[in-house]
């Protein structure tokens, strides 16, 4: 994912996801944002956006507070991942997506995330643009009401 189809190659990290059981080398990248601003540990109510393959929802369900709600969207199916939920659903569709996020929030009495991850760059019809401007938020949907301190995190790739 996130490499346009393009093989790359393996590298220590890649190796080491393998070896420690996650399911992308990004794991890492979200490990040590963790470790340096402590994003997690007191977040009950975590979202993570183009969440596949789930190598961040990982991280998310054990690095966040016990019993946390753990929601991971993606348009690519996320093989389940124990304590965490998944959605198949395109980000850019607000509407839809927001409304599928909402009912597993109000399913579960969840009225708000701390924290919310992006680290996929967003394949649509649109093109690079179109992407760019959904994660800077022109375009981006909007699933919670964010709690007085809450975390965002996203990356957007200039290709």
């Amino acid at each position: 994912a996130g490499n346009n189809g393009k093989q790359r190659p393996q590298d220590k990290f890649d190796l080491l996801a393998k070896e420690q059981g996650y399911r992308s080398r990004a794991a890492f990248k979200l490990l040590q944002l963790d470790t340096l601003f402590r994003l997690l540990p007191t977040a009950r109510a975590v979202l993570d956006l183009c969440a596949a393959p789930g190598g961040w929802v990982q991280v998310a369900v054990s690095r966040a507070a016990p019993g946390p709600f753990v929601v991971g969207v993606d348009l690519a199916p996320i093989r389940p991942i124990r304590g965490a939920l998944s959605l198949k659903e395109d980000i850019t569709a607000s509407a839809r997506c927001g409304a599928a996020v909402r009912r597993l929030m109000d399913s579960r009495g969840v009225s708000s995330f701390e924290v919310v991850l992006h680290d996929g760059c967003i394949g649509c019809a649109g093109g690079h643009n179109h992407a760019v401007g959904a994660c800077h938020g022109r375009r981006a949907p909007s699933y919670h009401v964010p709690r007085p301190q809450w975390h965002l995190h996203h990356q957007v790739l200039q290709v």
